[in-house]
């Protein structure tokens, strides 16, 4: 269309590089990884990030917009906050409460000032730990976990535009947040904060082609501030990991008989051997790494049907329980088999979101769900900037962080509260497409 726009987002350009890094790192980090084929995992790979890549590009044909579209994402945010001020507030209570009794349930209490020295112990404590009946509020927790996906972008993009009540409450919820990931003794809601940041920071300082007004300030600005961000979460990253490794015996490899310890990497050469940057940054290397492993031996079985409910563990849970699902659909999982077949541990060791899609729908089919995902994760950009469509937004920062998590696991369907919010998410946002295509 005359005088249209493509919408160009900078979120995607990342994903390429934090993709790229990842089997870099996987083929020359800290670990020699014995697999089958680097060539042929490495083909596969590259297959399914160029079908996202491909889905997310071709829908500019589709989803350019007009000029009246492309306002500065701030314009008039006061009024564009007081709709749903009254659902932020609910969105962050609920996710103090939620967070609050997760730790409580979990490990006895809410430490707030001896927080830094249980984060080893309480990791461990919890792997272990059996429930012998259900706890009607971690049900709750479960079935309404949908509200705290909203928290955070919705804070993330109007924080500059509240009132000081609502800042304050804002940041409340991130302390409690940041609090019972450290009573935990795990990164993941610190890293899920971190990722929401970026997907929210990329949305506000998206640019348009032949809209070049201040777009090189924007990106220098954005550019310092992921690097901050991501050398801030490196080091709770690495300090948490630290504190694991002092609560536990630890061993130089524990990938033994599916990988060899380099003496030297490459990357040693730029971060030195052993300092503590280059132990943080090698940490975090095979964190999101070693799931190529599992996926290159998974990439050696066959398909086995799991009805389409393989790519979450907790929805063959559901089914099992509510359903009667037999063992042997479990069973089928290229989860399951990576360990009884090969020795690769299930729960313990990742082996990418393509494991997961692959379980559902084979590995034939993981790139046109990657593509459909990428057409998606557009789809979202559009809506949003077209309607300001709240549920456009968190479902955006979503896909982000299931699109982060792609080298370890399918994250945002796994346990109970991730695949019944997310679905229910999915459910919001089809229906109100669907809604609005009918009204025209």
């Amino acid at each position: 269309m005359k005088g249209s726009v493509v919408l160009k987002n900078k979120s995607v350009t990342f994903l390429n590089i934090l993709w790229i890094f990842t089997m870099v790192y996987f083929c020359l980090g800290r670990f020699k990884w014995i697999i089958p084929s680097y060539f042929f995992l490495l083909l596969y790979l590259f297959l399914n990030y160029y079908a996202m890549n491909l889905g997310y590009r071709t829908l500019n044909a589709y989803g350019s917009l007009e000029p009246s579209c492309l306002k500065d994402i701030n314009v008039d945010p006061t009024k564009s906050f007081a709709k749903i001020k009254l659902f932020f507030i609910i969105c962050c209570c609920a996710t103090i409460f939620f967070e609050i009794l997760w730790v409580t349930v979990f490990v006895g209490s809410f430490s707030v000032k001896n927080v830094l020295d249980v984060i080893g112990s309480n990791y461990f404590t919890i792997q272990n730990l059996e429930f012998k009946s259900t706890n009607p509020l971690m049900q709750i927790r479960t079935l309404f976990w949908i509200v705290t996906y909203f928290t955070y972008p919705i804070g993330f993009m109007y924080f500059r535009f509240m009132t000081g009540g609502y800042k304050l409450l804002f940041c409340a919820t991130v302390v409690v947040e940041i609090l019972a990931s450290l009573n935990m003794g795990v990164s993941k809601n610190i890293g899920d904060l971190v990722i929401i940041y970026l997907a929210v920071l990329f949305l506000k300082t998206n640019s348009f082609a032949g809209a070049e007004r201040h777009k090189s300030k924007q990106s220098k600005r954005m550019l310092i501030k992921i690097a901050i961000l991501l050398m801030a979460f490196l080091m709770v990253f690495a300090f948490i990991q630290r504190s694991r490794d002092q609560a536990s015996s630890v061993v130089n490899n524990p990938f033994l008989g599916f990988a060899e310890v380099r003496e030297f990497s490459l990357f040693d050469l730029f971060l030195g051997k052993n300092t503590s940057l280059s132990e943080a940054f090698n940490k975090m290397g095979y964190y999101l790494s070693h799931g190529y492993a599992g996926l290159a031996y998974a990439l050696e079985l066959p398909h086995k049907s799991t009805y389409g409910l393989g790519f979450s563990n907790s929805l063959l849970e559901y089914a099992k329980q509510y359903l009667g699902l037999s063992s042997d659909i479990i069973r089928s999982t290229y989860n399951y088999r990576l360990e009884s077949v090969y020795g690769w541990k299930d729960g313990e060791w990742w082996s990418t979101s393509f494991v997961r899609i692959g379980n559902s729908v084979s590995f034939w089919f993981v790139p046109v769900v990657m593509f459909l995902l990428g057409r998606l994760f557009k789809n979202t950009e559009i809506n949003w900037y077209r309607e300001k469509d709240v549920t456009s937004l968190v479902l955006n920062c979503q896909l982000f962080i299931g699109f982060v998590y792609a080298s370890c696991n399918l994250q945002i369907f796994q346990s109970r509260p991730l695949l019944i919010a997310t679905t229910l998410l999915l459910f919001i946002y089809f229906s109100r497409r669907l809604l609005k295509n009918k009204r025209g």
